[in-house]
């Protein structure tokens, strides 16, 4: 473990699978993106652990991919603490989560509240203050009160007795052997949700899990039920919304690369990371102790020729600039030698005109 992560955390590496006690060691600025394999069992674990990445102030992407499967394992260990306090404590903190995964409102905003703080956005339009899939517009919420319905009768009409690989098949009228053996392709809801594929009714299945609206047992056949709210839904005229991705137009067109500033000059930035990673690399130490990526995009972007122009950039001092400075500019200089006609990208910052 110790050879994986000195190797990440020297550059030598892209990617790191970890484990939460493994993870929550990487002490690296430069982490671009954290991937959420499971579903974190509160928020404050959620936000520690993307906290690993954009540390040097640089935009990170966070994903989670969430599963209403991930939320029966956590809750066997959640019904095995003793303590009546303890334990009624942890399901409102997995609750929360669950929320926090599967309601279409602004992520930022969600996550601020949860500490206590009000984020108001000051732009709707700004690509600044859309950071999450719902303010990007990549899903949105929809009424499935009809096909929660569907789903929800046919767990009643089975019996409350079957999982969701058989209510999925009931509710498609897939007429199997063991269908026809039990029965159940003469229920009423047997074939009502035909017109839909069977993704779209375990998406269903999922949403009523997160929401609380059913429940799945434990063990090795998890079991589907209703729960008291499933009647509001079948008979109280309570609406369900899910999420669902919004279909996109087209292929995305990848734009400028930008940082947490504006634009750089990529080929650049790779080449000033070549140069940290072989001086990190002679001197035994992390790449980003040499400079963080924000301080290579502001190279990448206002092209730095002086000592002066150094101690101007973000993380740049005067011991740094002393020691590593003169490689990093006689770099620059050289790229600018090679490619005549490239200049420094958008207006350059007031602190660099002379």
């Amino acid at each position: 473990m110790h050879r994986h992560q000195s190797a990440f955390n020297r550059d030598e590496v892209d990617v790191i699978v970890a484990t939460i006690a493994f993870g929550m060691g990487i002490d690296k600025s430069n982490v671009r993106y954290v991937l959420h394999g499971d579903l974190p069992k509160n928020i404050e674990s959620y936000y520690q652990e993307t906290g690993r990445s954009g540390r040097d102030g640089e935009p990170a992407h966070c994903l989670l991919l969430f599963g209403a499967g991930d939320i029966p394992k956590i809750r066997f260990f959640i019904d095995g603490i003793q303590d009546d306090i303890e334990r009624a404590h942890q399901l409102r903190c997995l609750n929360r989560m669950i929320g926090y995964a599967s309601t279409c409102a602004c992520r930022r905003k969600q996550l601020l509240n949860y500490f206590g703080e009000d984020y108001e956005q000051r732009d709707a339009k700004a690509a600044k203050d859309k950071c999450c899939d719902v303010c990007e517009g990549e899903v949105e919420s929809v009424d499935a009160t009809v096909d929660a319905q569907i789903v929800m009768s046919a767990i009643v009409r089975t019996g409350e007795r079957f999982g969701t690989n058989h209510i999925v098949s009931v509710v498609a009228g897939d007429a199997s052997d063991r269908i026809r053996q039990l029965g159940h392709d003469r229920i009423k809801t047997f074939g009502a949700g035909r017109h839909r594929d069977d993704r779209h009714w375990r998406r269903i299945i999922d949403n009523l899990l997160a929401q609380g609206l059913v429940r799945q047992t434990t063990g090795d056949y998890p079991i589907l039920k209703l729960q008291p709210e499933s009647r509001e839904v079948l008979f109280g005229g309570r609406n369900v919304q899910i999420l669902k991705s919004r279909p996109l137009a087209g292929k995305r067109t990848r734009g400028p690369v930008a940082a947490a500033a504006g634009p750089f000059n990529e080929a650049l930035f790779n080449r000033l990371r070549d140069l940290r990673k072989k001086l990190a690399s002679e001197q035994g130490v992390p790449p980003y102790v040499v400079f963080t990526d924000r301080t290579l995009h502001e190279m990448a972007r206002f092209f730095p020729a002086t000592e002066s122009d150094m101690l101007q950039l973000t993380g740049v001092g005067e011991k740094r600039a002393a020691q590593y400075g003169r490689s990093f500019m006689e770099a620059i200089r050289e790229f600018r030698a090679a490619r005549p006609d490239v200049e420094p990208l958008g207006i350059p910052c007031p602190r660099f005109i002379r």
